[in-house]
């Protein structure tokens, strides 16, 4: 099976950044037997904008997945407001979603894999064709190497009537070989690269190191963080990590069973410098089938 270009750094990136969430969140989420998910919510977005969120999600058996998301006020409230089609059926290997949202934008995305070879395209428009945009992506796997390229067209209509193409490209490069994986993605024409590693120490232990870089061939600016994830108990896990603009920031997620019930907080501080001020920090309550 191949890694697809959006794996590539994925498990390391998760590790650095999934649960470290600095919102105020309560959501409800419910599972029916025939495949239909109901999930609502409310969030204190940057401490300030409440916001509202609806999704309904099921899969039909004629074609594929459903979803339907609804958003009031935060940000990308028009972005995120979307009814999405996901097409499975149409040929073995190929998928096709289609969307569109309430700005009004529509997207069409296909995805194909075969053997060793993961392609996507996407093109998302508005409805004067005023705001384009074309990108695409595709990966090679070879036994335990991956290697991928990414581009994108974004067209700007001008007064003139003339469009004015913007372009980004840039590559990805990943190797795995349990428990360890080196990943090196870039952005911004290339201009940009990430450096990262993930290991899985333990079962309950996982380690990720991240190192950036700006402004290639300059190297004017960089940085890096290293975090890790510890199990502590099945119910229990802690995340923290640290950077080079030394702030430290750690995520502690609490599920329960019975009821179904699912706890994080997260705090970010620089305590390096004395101050054990919070810079940052959240707190989210999920309750139903998370």
């Amino acid at each position: 099976m191949p890694i697809t270009y959006k794996k590539i750094g994925k498990t390391v990136k998760d590790l650095l950044s999934k649960t470290f969430d600095y919102d105020y969140t309560l959501d409800t989420k419910n599972k029916s037997k025939d495949g239909i998910t109901m999930s609502s919510g409310f969030a204190m977005e940057g401490s300030n904008v409440l916001s509202g969120t609806a999704k309904m999600e099921y899969v039909d058996p004629a074609f594929g997945d459903v979803e339907v998301n609804m958003k009031v006020n935060g940000k990308k409230e028009d972005e995120n407001t979307s009814l999405t089609a996901k097409f499975k059926k149409l040929s073995p290997g190929l998928e096709v979603s289609l969307s569109c949202n309430v700005i009004p934008e529509v997207s069409l995305t296909a995805d194909y894999t075969k053997d060793a070879v993961a392609v996507q395209a996407a093109l998302k428009s508005d409805m004067k064709l005023e705001k384009s945009k074309l990108s695409a992506n595709g990966t090679f796997t070879q036994k335990n190497f991956g290697i991928g390229l990414s581009g994108v067209v974004d067209l700007k209509k001008q007064q003139s009537g003339d469009y004015q193409p913007s372009y980004d490209y840039n590559l990805g490069l990943q190797y795995t070989t349990k428990p360890h994986t080196v990943s090196l993605v870039t952005a911004k024409q290339c201009r940009t690269a990430t450096l990262g590693y993930h290991v899985a120490v333990q079962d309950d232990l996982d380690v990720g190191v991240q190192a950036w870089t700006k402004n290639i061939p300059d190297f004017s600016e960089y940085g890096g963080t290293i975090g890790l994830n510890y199990k502590v108990n099945p119910t229990t896990s802690l995340k923290a990590k640290v950077d080079t603009s030394q702030t430290l920031s750690y995520s502690i997620t609490h599920k329960l069973s019975n009821p179904p019930l699912k706890v994080n907080f997260a705090h970010a501080l620089k305590p390096f410098g004395g101050d054990f001020t919070a810079t940052n920090w959240g707190f989210g309550l999920t309750l139903g089938d998370y």
